[in-house]
């Protein structure tokens, strides 16, 4: 074994041939051994159990964890292989922008409009509203702006005439079925409808990737944002926008009644469901392991919070 190790190509073609002799030889041993028990279990009425060679999802995850411990897995490989494994259970509203944050241009915008949101916010593709963000009817792709551009039509063409049709998928939608209808469809982009056909937000074939890989920067792009930091005492202070999911993996504890019932995916939105109503900065509520100050807040949405694992001694 320590010869193979240090010089497998000189060493393997000298054991294959050997090695294929021997498990020859032992062929009719092993069908004789095998003839052997099953008449056995025949005449004893005894069951033969089938073992189950398959490895669980639990297995690999302990696996990777180890290799990482270990040294042979680097944390970035371990986030990627549980990133794999979470994805089919991802649904659209875990990864959309959501509606707060979309930009949005009304049909009837000019295309002089379309340009300067364009080059405010860099993106390639804008959803076209009718009367409100409710009403989505299109999709303006940046680049069919730019066609008309320095010509006779420019002051001529509407955004009605150069939108594309959206497409609207359920926030409940799972990630991996949207990812094939995108590849699919050969499209990117895709407007999230909450249960009464309202928009909920807006999802990209970059979210969805960014779910595996991690974040992905072009050069428009500012650092990634920070959504948490570490004080000194051991607490986070952390962005409301936080997910849940990602919280967890932070402080690596589990919480039942964190991770609640599919009712809400950040921080934020447990606070809210935990409440019934806009807290008060100052307010703290208490989760299974968690204990959760509000510390920033305005009428409409919690912003910023402070996060304090409860300890043996908390509790008494």
């Amino acid at each position: 074994e320590l010869l193979l190790r240090r010089s497998p190509e000189l060493i393997s073609p000298l054991v294959i041939f050997p090695m294929y002799c021997v498990s020859l030889l032992f062929i009719p041993l092993v069908k004789c051994a095998e003839w052997i028990i099953s008449l056995i279990s025949i005449i004893f009425k005894i069951k033969v159990v089938q073992l189950d060679s398959s490895v669980t999802e639990e297995e690999i995850r302990t696996m990777v964890e180890i290799g990482e411990v270990a040294g042979t897995v680097e944390e970035s490989e371990r986030k990627m292989i549980h990133s794999i494994f979470d994805f089919g259970d991802t649904i659209v509203r875990e990864v959309m922008s959501p509606r707060v944050e979309m930009e949005c241009i009304s049909q009837t915008a000019s295309l002089l409009d379309a340009i300067a949101l364009i080059n405010a916010h860099h993106h390639s593709r804008i959803p076209v509203y009718k009367d409100n963000i409710d009403n989505i009817v299109g999709i303006l792709y940046a680049k069919d702006v730019l066609n008309y551009v320095n010509t006779d039509r420019f002051s001529k063409v509407t955004i009605k005439d150069v939108m594309h049709p959206p497409m609207f998928v359920p926030e409940t939608k799972l990630v991996s079925e949207l990812l094939h209808e995108f590849r699919k469809l050969k499209t990117h982009l895709a407007i999230a409808v909450d249960e009464y056909g309202g928009t909920s937000g807006l999802v990209t074939i970059e979210d969805i990737l960014e779910e595996i890989i991690g974040e992905i920067q072009d050069e428009y792009d500012t650092d990634e944002e920070v959504l948490y930091t570490a004080e000194k005492n051991g607490d986070y202070l952390v962005d409301a926008r936080l997910s849940v999911a990602e919280l967890l993996e932070l402080l690596d504890i589990e919480d039942r009644a964190l991770e609640g019932d599919g009712e809400y995916d950040t921080v934020g939105g447990y606070v809210f469901s935990k409440l019934g109503n806009i807290p008060d900065v100052g307010e703290i509520i208490t989760s299974d392991s968690l204990k959760i100050e509000v510390l920033e807040a305005d009428k409409k949405s919690v912003k910023k919070l402070r996060i304090h694992v409860l300890t043996q001694s908390d509790h008494e």
